[in-house]
């Protein structure tokens, strides 16, 4: 799969999320950057995100 970074940020409570776009122009959100403004410790990628299911997911 190819992304493209936005250049322009998707903000949340004041916090820049990086962002990134696929070959089908669907949104892809950097989760790191979404677990710090949910206020959930990044505790890096395989504990934080042991239980997300495989289709959300794009290394």
């Amino acid at each position: 799969m190819d992304l493209k970074t936005l250049a322009n940020p998707f903000q949340f409570s004041e916090l820049d999320i990086r962002t990134a776009t696929d070959e089908h122009s669907e949104v892809w959100f950097c989760a790191k950057d979404v677990c710090e403004a949910l206020d959930i410790v990044w505790s890096g990628t395989s504990a934080t995100l042991e239980n997300m299911p495989d289709n959300w997911l794009m290394v």
